[in-house]
């Protein structure tokens, strides 16, 4: 810093503490709106097969099915709280791969706090067994 201008550390300055501002109002707006007392039902357009995000009134996040494709996980950022990204809670209705395939990504990219399944499940389907297989490496167990 001490081959910029007075004027060049002046607006640096200046530029530093807008931004701070402009991230502390932006975070506490995003607060102000998470945490209004509603819960939010989010039903994502994943082509065949259903995605619903339930946004609680305390802020979890509950994913419901995955879809037939891996971009789900793509669709769920601006559900999701920018600075610390996560699900609360998975649940898989069956185990088609119109259901679960977008849940492959989900826990490979996002922390997964419970995975619950309906035990209506479809062994030979590909998906699910990948599905299976990430749970059991990343040791989580799928409750019914």
């Amino acid at each position: 810093m001490k081959y910029l201008s007075i004027a060049s550390k002046k607006w640096l300055y200046y530029s530093l503490v807008l931004f701070g501002a402009m991230l502390f109002l932006w975070q506490y707006s995003m607060q102000a709106q998470a945490n209004d007392g509603l819960a939010r039902f989010v039903f994502l357009d994943v082509g065949q097969g259903d995605s619903i995000l339930i946004i609680t009134s305390d802020n979890r996040r509950i994913l419901v099915d995955g879809g037939p494709t891996t971009d789900l996980a793509n669709d769920l950022g601006p559900w999701l709280n920018p600075l610390a990204p996560s699900i609360d809670m998975m649940l898989l209705s069956h185990g088609h791969d119109d259901h679960v395939t977008g849940f492959i990504d989900i826990l490979r990219r996002y922390p997964v706090g419970q995975v619950f399944y309906s035990g209506a499940v479809e062994f030979y389907a590909p998906a699910y067994r990948a599905w299976l297989g990430i749970l059991k490496d990343i040791g989580m167990r799928p409750k019914m």
